[in-house]
């Protein structure tokens, strides 16, 4: 738990960091940077912790009982993410910004925090991948390669919309096929495939808008 604790942590930095260097070569104002981060912050916390909760309420309850308070605020990062695009959609609105513009800059920045959140993960022991030959596929590390990859692919693509529905394509399609190889799952899809489903066709549908803009269909 205190590797996980720590890897929360290294994600926070790493994720200051990174939005902080986006936005200074993009020469947003020092102001709007922490803004948004605190934005990003809130809405990662509290959409994984309400969407944990909404799917796992008996096992909060029993953490409740037992005084498990540390369990408690574990979290699913998918959740993480539906917090995140409305804490964003918020921001754009309350300090009149281009909700583009600050997408192209914090979904991206998502793969990363992903990336980290798996080490802390496989250190953890949870989200573990289905026996082979005896031994659980270190899924953990696996989707840490990927999801790295893909931050660094995604990032050299300079089209921004482009970037956003390659983005929530790409990632909805890896996870829920990932999410096939895990062995905490009980049914398909699980929750985590209902997400990933999600992201893959709002995927589809900026890329059918991009396409119609262009006048390719």
């Amino acid at each position: 738990m205190l590797l996980y604790s720590l890897f929360i942590g290294i994600v926070l930095f790493v994720s200051g960091r990174s939005l902080i260097k986006n936005y200074i070569d993009k020469k947003m104002k020092t102001k709007s940077i922490y803004l948004l981060y605190v934005y990003e912050i809130i809405g990662i916390v509290i959409g994984a912790k309400l969407i944990d909760i909404a799917t796992n309420f008996d096992i909060y309850l029993y953490y409740l009982k037992n005084n498990d308070y540390y369990r408690m605020l574990l979290n699913t990062f998918l959740g993480g993410i539906i917090g995140v695009i409305f804490s964003v959609y918020i921001y754009s609105k309350i300090y009149n910004e281009n909700f583009n513009d600050i997408s192209e800059i914090i979904f991206p920045n998502l793969l990363l925090i992903y990336a980290l959140l798996k080490i802390g993960c496989f250190f953890n022991g949870c989200c573990y991948g289905i026996k082979f030959d005896n031994i659980n596929i270190p899924i953990q590390i696996i989707e840490v390669i990927i999801y790295l990859c893909l931050y660094i692919c995604i990032n050299l693509i300079k089209d921004r919309n482009k970037k956003l529905y390659l983005l929530c394509i790409l990632f909805g399609l890896i996870r829920f096929c990932i999410e096939l190889f895990r062995a905490e799952r009980e049914y398909i899809p699980n929750i985590s495939q209902v997400f990933a489903l999600i992201i893959f066709e709002i995927g589809i549908v900026l890329m059918i808008k991009k396409m119609r803009l262009k006048g390719n269909i």
